[in-house]
């Protein structure tokens, strides 16, 4: 299917095939590879900087134990063995040809070149596999890594996933994101002077942002008046999980942070959508999990 503005019966809006007023993914991929395709979330097992004490230990605040991989198979069951449990687990909810493994737990270019090449390689060999997911940081990208994703991408599509989250210094810190806006920007440079397609993830709903801070980061894919090349724009709503990186600071505090009201949830979510909307090159994802739970 060729990527334009089209519509079918009933939906006024370009660039969806569902009626959504937004580019959406599912919509890209389908222009890109010719049908429904399903995301498959992988483990290879990587560490991450911010976990083992390069740039910080417990890693970022809002990450599950796992590396907010939660939804793959253990690391220590091999990846084709991974790879084919959640494919035969999600071809009931979405029964496609074509899928894309996703290496999404943890820090997935934070390990030596010639063991990514192996697990990169390894993840695309099925045959209905049309592509290649994979989180990471914009800290963890140095020439190396760049030329073994470019080399993957010409033997099946790739895209990187960046977590940006938010541009603001004060919540950057509290966080513990690890690394400055400057370097996300480089990263999204050199991703794309290497023709990887790249994704980044923001966080609606932080602790102390309001609405206009999450649109200035939503507005931050505009740097000295030009537009950053991004595939795509990921929107997640905050999720509290019940750790100590949450709660540990709030001890005796029966409120550290007010929920956000439904209206307030909702205005959140249409912030990238409304800015973003319109955009050929860029696809928001909005993923709604779930309200805002204060600890």
């Amino acid at each position: 299917m060729a990527q334009g503005k089209q519509t079918v019966a009933g939906n006024p809006f370009p660039y969806t095939d569902g009626s959504k007023r937004y580019h959406t993914y599912d919509y890209w991929l389908k222009s890109t590879f010719g049908g429904k395709c399903a995301k498959i979330p992988l483990d290879a097992g990587f560490s991450c900087p911010n976990l083992d004490g390069r740039c910080g230990v417990g890693g970022c605040i809002y990450c599950s134990g796992r590396g907010s991989g939660d939804f793959a198979e253990s690391s220590v069951v091999p990846l084709r063995e991974q790879y084919d449990r959640q494919r035969e687990f999600l071809a009931k909810k979405w029964p496609t040809e074509r899928c894309i493994p996703y290496f999404q737990a943890r820090t997935n270019t934070y390990a030596p070149v010639e063991t990514l090449r192996k697990r990169y390689l390894e993840a695309i060999a099925p045959e209905d596999v049309v592509g290649l997911a994979i989180g990471t940081r914009p800290d963890c990208l140095p020439d190396a890594v760049l030329a073994l994703l470019s080399e993957v991408n010409r033997v099946k599509p790739v895209s990187v996933e960046l977590g940006l989250q938010t541009i603001h210094p004060a919540t950057i810190a509290y966080i513990r994101r690890g690394y400055e806006n400057a370097v996300y920007f480089d990263a999204v440079k050199r991703l794309k002077a290497a023709s990887i397609h790249v994704v980044t993830h923001i966080i609606l709903g932080l602790p102390g942002e309001d609405l206009p801070m999450a649109a200035e980061t939503t507005r931050a894919r505009r740097v000295r008046g030009r537009m950053l090349p991004l595939t795509g724009f990921a929107t997640s709503l905050l999720l509290c999980l019940l750790t100590p990186a949450w709660y540990g600071g709030f001890a005796g505090k029966l409120d550290p942070f007010a929920c956000l009201a439904f209206g307030i949830l909702i205005s959140l979510f249409a912030i990238p959508c409304h800015l973003l909307g319109g955009s050929r090159d860029v696809i928001p994802v909005g993923w709604v999990k779930s309200l805002l739970y204060a600890v």
